[in-house]
């Protein structure tokens, strides 16, 4: 009897595959009730809390000195008034986190002593480092089995005794809430456990101390800590630094949508995720941006969130003064130990993918010196906290008339850049981000002796409180600028010089308190802001003001677009200003001049002496409000329910394209389109801001026709357009088509078939470009590649089969065409597989089919 296999469909034989595709459909992700939690690293050496914050601590107001050894005796042999209670301890500031032990001690005492006693049980690693974690506010002395190991804000020095009526002075030094500018809790190494932890007891001691007795808030929270040396894999807050190729990830998803965890386009758990889930995601050496997704059946995203690992195969230390011309080569990792000095006339250079990991309290600083950071777009110069987490780790502060730093393409996480005396700066393609501190803010300059010249020009700013640039030259170009923190203003000019200038410029979020988008000042009563231009710029999102102009100043507004604010233009203080072509909506008032020195002055306003071209439209108060002796002149405006006088002025609906979108172009049968001075629009005229901001949230999901439809999160406010590209490989991109100003999504109808394709997004505009996404990937399944058949020894047959990785093969069989069964179903590893049916013999024919699943 003649046995044969029939492999149903192909051209050779009768051979039929199954195409198997995946349903498209889009899914909000706001609208599961899936979470993304994921610990970073494996389980390699890990933090010991010796002495927790919240233990239960000794502790006793400073009204009297205790006595002479209580950083040292045993626990029992405490006297005069010591209390048990579970730290944290302080007063003023209900809001602070890790407070648990609250006593009011204003006019009371200006110090208080704690004092927590633990057992070390094991030797530990003596390489292992200890860490003193403090939130404090305002000063404090720390010491180990009586020996002093950190002080903050003291008057005197290391070593010198602190007694039970010290103070700071006056000096300030606020925790990490509540009153600006708030620190993060700092940390110091104080030493290794080979020297400061063997078996037995230790007393960790402190004394709090105010800066007055009458102070108004306190605290003292600390943790002391046993951590893995130097070397071992760090994960924090923002990103990780390991020694490996290989990076472990695993997490718990609170769901039960989730069919994938996928690491920039690939699948690294799925399909099906359990409740508690592992993977392992490979690294290049240097710099990895991982976008980690959790899908669901359709390849909608639930959730996601990015992450910075930095692999740390050439790290050199360095701190102190540098030699005279300092060279830091491409791709290499500086981990900087303490602070760094460039000697009078030296120079730095910083090569292409250098990542600098920074320590707590770090400052690179030099007079008169050249600083050069030489980053591209693919391979930018980061500064970056070298535990992962710090806010305020330090920053860069250059001076002398001979100064020059120029930084093309880099991030800072994390620090500040400071120029005085001056200094001259540039940064261009520069992403500065999350420091709040305000003394220095993110970005300072202070031109006393010397003026300081500043240029940035397509920077991003991020969560940061404020730019203070003062008695300086400042250009800003093409800028953007976000997420503004308490009481602080987008940007601020003390006495800018003439010809300053932000043109082109996007700045945004700033609803917490207090906060301008622009505010424009004086540096003293001889010193204002004069001879400024604001053009073109977007302005939004603020509680306060959308252009501040303080007292003296002199500004000129042109070609702006500024919305939800109080009040679009407000000068004060005898200040001048001229407003042209420039739209503001959705606000309290348009225009607000008054004196702010004098609120009840008969003089002493802001003017603005020439304007033309303006909407002041969907203001909730009024267009126009004038206090003591302020003036407007203005012609062809458009003020909302007022009747101003001046040569074609009016007040008619614009109508706006989609106001409700913030889209304040006129639409084509705007009354606005030709009423202008030289029958020019009202308003201004597109396109404003700066750079735009990146997508978000990229999803790649396959459709039932086969096409991959790429859907995003649009969070930009002036695209032009998107930019999609795709690969096969993630090194070599191609442009695949782009997509128009605010439409979220793209359609490849012309995807590979049985390989992963991989995408990215960014937006576009006249500025220039944002980032690129996070990367999506995508995988149509079509007919499976088959290779040659074998027979077995024992009779049974063998299939070759090619079919991706991150898919399974399906082996059906019948013998009749009609009753399909399964034979066999197995993970494709990529590449070749062989399938085998041992039973082939058994029937007197049998037929196969092959298909792919995910």
């Amino acid at each position: 009897m003649q046995r044969c296999a029939g492999f149903l469909g192909q051209a050779w034989g009768k051979i039929i595959l199954l195409l198997a595709c995946c349903s498209g459909g889009w899914l909000n992700a706001q609208g599961t009730n899936e979470s993304l939690r994921i610990q970073w690293g494996g389980a390699g050496p890990t933090s010991v809390v010796l002495v927790a914050r919240d233990v239960l601590w000794h502790y006793r107001p400073g009204t009297n000195a205790p006595q002479s050894d209580w950083k040292t005796v045993a626990d029992e042999q405490l006297t005069g008034g010591w209390t048990v209670g579970r730290g944290g301890f302080g007063f003023g500031d209900p809001g602070i986190a890790g407070e648990n032990t609250t006593l009011n001690l204003a006019n009371v005492s200006s110090t208080l002593y704690i004092r927590h006693t633990f057992k070390v049980t094991q030797p530990p690693d003596p390489a292992a480092l200890v860490r003193l974690v403090v939130d404090y506010d305002d000063g404090f002395v720390a010491y180990l089995d009586g020996v002093e190991i950190a002080r903050g804000n003291l008057t005197n020095g290391v070593g010198e005794a602190v007694l039970h009526t010290a103070t700071t002075g006056g000096r300030s030094h606020e925790a990490s809430c509540c009153n600006p500018p708030t620190h993060p809790p700092e940390v110091f190494t104080v030493g290794t456990a080979g020297q400061l932890m063997p078996v037995g007891d230790h007393v960790l001691a402190i004394i709090g101390v105010n800066q007055a007795i009458n102070s108004s808030d306190m605290h003292l929270i600390a943790e002391l800590r046993l951590e893995p040396a130097t070397g071992i894999e760090v994960h924090g807050d923002f990103l990780s630094i390991v020694q490996t190729n290989v990076l472990k990830i695993s997490g718990r998803q609170q769901g039960t949508a989730t069919k994938w965890v996928v690491v920039n386009g690939d699948d690294a758990v799925g399909p099906g995720v359990p409740e508690d889930w592992q993977a392992s995601v490979p690294l290049s050496a240097g710099v990895n941006r991982l976008n980690v997704q959790l899908l669901d059946e359709a390849g909608q995203v639930l959730a996601d969130t990015n992450r910075l690992v930095i692999v740390r195969s050439n790290e050199i230390a360095v701190g102190g003064t540098l030699p005279s011309n300092t060279v830091w080569s491409e791709g290499s990792v500086v981990r900087l130990t303490n602070d760094v000095v460039i000697p009078p006339r030296g120079s730095l250079v910083i090569e292409p993918a250098v990542v600098v990991l920074v320590g707590n309290g770090v400052e690179v600083r030099g007079t008169n010196v050249a600083v050069t950071a030489q980053g591209t777009e693919g391979q930018p110069v980061l500064w970056l906290p070298a535990d992962g987490s710090n806010t305020n780790w330090g920053g860069i502060s250059l001076s002398g008339t001979n100064t020059i730093l120029q930084w093309h393409h880099g991030e800072m996480l994390g620090g500040y850049v400071e120029l005085r005396d001056g200094a001259h700066g540039v940064l261009e393609d520069v992403y500065l981000h999350d420091y709040y501190g305000s003394s220095p803010p993110i970005v300072q300059t202070v031109g006393t002796p010397n003026e300081v010249t500043i240029e940035l020009r397509r920077c991003h700013v991020a969560r940061y409180h404020e730019l203070l640039l003062r008695l300086s030259h400042v250009i800003i170009e093409d800028c953007l600028l976000e997420y503004l923190d308490y009481s602080g203003d987008g940007i601020d000019f003390d006495g800018a010089r003439p010809g300053s200038r932000i043109v082109r410029t996007t700045v945004r979020r700033g609803n917490i308190y207090n906060t301008d988008a622009l505010d424009l000042g004086e540096y003293s009563p001889t010193e204002p802001s004069r001879g400024v231009l604001v053009a073109d710029c977007l302005l939004h999102d603020f509680v306060d003001k959308g252009v501040s102009m303080g007292a003296y100043v002199e500004v000129t507004v042109s070609n702006c677009v500024i919305y939800n604010v109080e009040s679009g233009i407000s000068v004060k203080d005898s200040s001048l200003a001229a407003v042209y072509q420039t739209t503001v909506a959705s606000a309290d008032y348009g225009i607000r001049n008054y004196n702010k020195a004098n609120t009840n002055a008969q003089t002493g306003g802001g003017s603005i002496t020439s304007s033309w071209n303006n909407i002041f439209w969907d203001l909730n108060i009024g267009s126009v409000s004038l206090l003591n002796g302020s003036t407007l002149e203005a012609e062809y405006s458009n003020f909302q329910n007022t009747n101003w006088p001046g040569t074609g002025n009016v007040s008619v609906d614009p109508m706006f394209v989609d106001a409700a979108r913030r889209n304040y172009r006129l639409a084509t049968n705007s009354p606005l389109l030709a009423a202008g001075r030289d029958q020019k629009p009202m308003g201004a005229i597109y396109p404003v801001g700066g750079i735009p901001a990146a997508p978000q949230r990229l999803a790649a999901v396959p459709t039932v026709s086969g096409s991959v439809l790429l859907r995003w999160l649009d969070d930009a406010d002036n695209e032009d357009a998107f930019e999609v590209q795709r690969s096969f490989d993630r090194q070599v991109w191609h442009t695949l088509g782009t997509s128009g100003a605010d439409v979220a999504e793209f359609e490849d109808a012309t995807p590979a078939r049985n390989a992963r394709i991989y995408y990215r997004v960014r937006a576009v505009n006249s500025s220039g470009n944002s980032p690129w996404s996070g990367v999506a990937g995508a995988l149509i399944l079509g007919a499976p590649a088959l290779g040659d058949f074998r027979s077995l020894p024992d009779g049974g047959l063998a299939f070759a089969v090619e079919a991706p990785r991150g898919t399974q093969i399906v082996l059906e069989g019948s013998e009749d065409l009609k009753g399909w069964h399964p034979l066999m179903t197995t993970n494709a590893p990529g590449g070749l597989l062989e399938l085998s049916d041992p039973e082939a013999l058994l029937p007197p024919q049998r037929f196969y089919r092959v298909r792919l699943v995910r």
